[in-house]
């Protein structure tokens, strides 16, 4: 293993496991507070394509698996994986936009909020993450529920080609005409997709002209009621109005009237992708038949929200650093999963942690609109929990509390979301992230494109950690 040659040959950085500053760099790679035990032989920190060229060559000279790095983000570490070649491709940032056509070619390391901006300069818009600092790699590559996901669609329905290199150290172009089985594999295989995505192709949207948020917080108590009626209210919500239920803690104006719940509220979230302010109460009026919207502890009407402040309470919600657990569950018993979730934290065990419960909306539901895809949505909601805490000693209890919910959400759950599921410990998990008939076309695709397994594949039981 020539470790000077890859060094000589690659403009970014290359650092063996032997080196001084090997466990550092390891470290600062996962974002969560919770590091994982796992090493690999070799990272490669990619400066542009020709360097992930080299990488792959490189390990498959040697006989080192691969795994990619987007940018870090992924709860349980993904990327870090044993006895490896850990490929960071962070650093690829470019951004074209051609306005005419509304299609931009994206680096993977290009982030949330930084696209969304430069988007938004041209009037254009992409369903981009939920969190400003999610870059585009792992996210489209795992199907990216993004804004405005109902109206739009998955992010990754909006790839139209990609630039991928293969096991075989070649770059190809997967689109809609040629290696369109590659093109399916990118839009959602997740972390087990064999091969590393350079560069993205996007279709874009025309940015709404006037995004606007309801918000509505409750108490604890009024979750039964409210979720109930939902359940039957949001067919009735069109599809460009994004809509959540969160469990989370109190505002610091309703603290004490959250202190018998533990601290915490249940907060109703509509956001209206139109046009107008008339609009926005239009397609929103639904909200207001609510049975319980008189017992409200708050309401916060007609707020302006481009996706630019959409995207900044994330930062907050999720801080670098911390301790994080996750996982996801999508159902089709919307009112039965918000009550479930409800209840536990009720006893959650520290005030950081919270949960979000999606839901479809429009009358036809995201799920009847597959492209050719890997991407598989399998139920009407999906909820994604997160245990968060600051203090080591915690790690058991929160542990704890985070398994038991996840437990009781899976007996009610139709699958998981790939991109937050904690599939290093629960390995099981992967298979139920898809429809049957994409796992087994992933598989088939992956003998096809990776014979000799140079990617690391679906996890196993001996890679926990």
């Amino acid at each position: 293993m020539d470790i000077l040659d890859l060094r000589r040959r690659v403009s970014g950085e290359v650092v063996h496991r032997e080196d001084a500053s090997y466990e550092e760099l390891r470290r600062s790679l996962v974002w969560n507070g919770l590091k994982t035990a796992r090493r690999p032989e070799v990272v490669v920190r990619a400066a542009h394509e020709p360097d992930v060229v080299e990488a792959v060559r490189f390990a498959r000279a040697n006989g080192l698996q691969v795994a990619v790095r987007g940018g870090g983000h992924n709860w349980v570490g993904f990327s870090q994986r044993d006895r490896g070649l850990l490929l960071d491709v962070s650093a690829l940032t470019a951004v074209s936009v051609d306005v005419g056509s509304r299609t931009a070619a994206v680096g993977p390391g290009v982030r949330s909020q930084d696209l969304d901006r430069l988007l938004s300069a041209e009037g254009l818009a992409f369903p981009v993450g939920h969190c400003a600092t999610v870059p585009m790699s792992g996210f489209l590559l795992n199907g990216g529920l993004g804004w405005n996901t109902n109206a739009w669609r998955p992010a990754c329905f909006s790839v139209s080609s990609a630039r991928v290199v293969t096991a075989a150290g070649t770059v190809v172009v997967a689109g809609e005409e040629d290696d369109r089985d590659l093109l399916w594999a990118v839009r959602g295989a997740g972390p087990g997709f064999f091969g590393v995505v350079t560069e993205y192709r996007l279709r874009l949207y025309p940015e709404p002209r006037r995004i606007t948020s309801n918000t509505y917080y409750h108490r604890m108590s009024d979750v039964d009621g409210l979720a109930t009626w939902f359940e039957e209210a949001v067919h009735r919500l069109p599809e460009q109005v994004e809509v959540s239920f969160f469990m989370q803690p109190a505002p610091p104006d309703l603290a004490a009237a959250a202190e018998p719940d533990n601290g915490y509220v249940c907060v109703l979230g509509a956001t209206a992708f139109v046009d107008s302010p008339d609009e926005a109460r239009s397609v929103m009026s639904v909200l207001d038949e609510s049975p319980v919207l008189a017992d409200c502890l708050r309401v916060e009407r007609d707020q302006a929200t481009p996706i630019d402040a959409l995207l900044r309470p994330s930062l907050a919600a999720w801080p670098e650093g911390l301790r994080y657990l996750a996982d996801t569950a999508w159902s089709d018993s919307p009112a039965e999963v918000v009550r479930r979730s409800r209840d536990h934290h009720l006893r959650a065990p520290s005030r950081r942690s919270f949960a979000t419960t999606w839901f479809s909306t429009g009358p036809r539901g995201i799920a009847s609109r597959h492209p050719d895809a890997a991407f598989s949505l399998t139920g009407r909601t999906l909820t994604l929990s997160y245990a968060i805490w600051d203090d080591e000693a915690q790690d058991e209890a929160n542990h704890l509390w985070h398994r038991t919910m996840v437990d009781d959400l899976h007996e009610v759950s139709t699958g998981h979301y790939i991109a937050e599921v904690d599939i290093v410990r629960h390995p099981e998990r992967h298979e139920r992230s898809f429809k049957p008939e994409n796992w087994k076309r992933l598989h088939e695709l992956r003998q096809r494109y990776d014979p000799e397994s140079l990617f690391h594949g679906p996890y196993t039981d001996g890679e926990a950690g």
